[in-house]
């Protein structure tokens, strides 16, 4: 075990024990200590959303679950930390749809399939027609620059629709909401989940090109960026994300000049 891990472990466990003492925000720090060790380790995000969860911070208790299944996609309780939190925020239906996911790995998750019961109670019917109609709000929202109310009509939207490819088109729309008021981690979370629906949704990969470009990691950008370019050549979409690409090679020559 490296010495990153092995302090990781040692934070966990402190963790831990504030979490059995409900002392959450302790535990919380705990945590993020591990987390800075190990930022790879799934089940130190699972951990601190349970204790953002304590705290009633929902909000961050299901980023942290969202990152624990980005990094594990297999593991069910990761399911169960991210429906917990939207059942906290009354988000039914997503929460309906997450524990659906986890119950896809393992069936007969008792936790799984108790707090499904639960969201189920509360949930809303879908209708198709609602979901449209919310969507086109948020379209009016966003032409007259009211981002955070087209926000609110897409996550609406998003509970309502069943259509892959129109689930898709709305978290990408939400995603380029999230880049006007410069929430690039939005953006990338939102433009993932479009891409996990279509994989060749090629504004949601030019979105989340351009958040990366923003949040200054190259790599990921140009995969994003050169997949926009091939997908769609001779497109505006492609003209964006050649610019950005551009811009983004101009910028690593001109520090790797200055490290000489």
């Amino acid at each position: 075990m490296s010495k990153a891990k092995q302090q990781a472990q040692e934070y966990k466990e402190k963790g831990n024990k504030s979490f059995a003492a409900e002392k959450f925000a302790d535990s919380i720090t705990w945590y993020t200590k591990a987390i800075q060790s190990d930022p790879n380790d799934h089940v130190l995000y699972s951990n601190r959303s349970a204790a953002y969860a304590g705290n009633k911070d929902f909000t961050k208790a299901l980023a942290d679950a969202d990152q624990c299944i980005n990094i594990q996609k297999n593991w069910p309780k990761g399911y169960f930390r991210k429906a917990t939190a939207l059942v906290a925020l009354s988000r039914y239906n997503e929460a309906v749809e997450t524990l659906n996911a986890g119950l896809k790995i393992d069936p007969a998750n008792a936790d799984l399939l108790k707090k499904l019961e639960e969201a189920k109670k509360h949930a809303k019917p879908t209708t198709k027609a609602t979901g449209l109609e919310a969507k086109k709000e948020g379209n009016e929202h966003f032409k007259l620059s009211r981002y955070e109310l087209a926000i609110e009509s897409y996550s609406v939207a998003l509970e309502t629709i069943d259509d892959v490819n129109e689930k898709s088109i709305i978290y990408s729309n939400k995603a380029a909401c999230y880049h006007q008021l410069r929430s690039y981690d939005d953006v990338i979370r939102d433009a993932t989940e479009s891409l996990t629906l279509v994989p060749t949704n090629t504004k949601s990969l030019l979105r989340r090109g351009l958040a990366y470009e923003a949040m200054e990691k190259p790599k990921h950008a140009i995969i994003d960026l050169q997949q926009v370019t091939e997908l769609e050549p001779g497109t505006p979409l492609a003209a964006t994300a050649s610019q950005a690409l551009h811009r983004i090679k101009a910028a690593q020559a001109h520090h790797e000049r200055a490290g000489k």
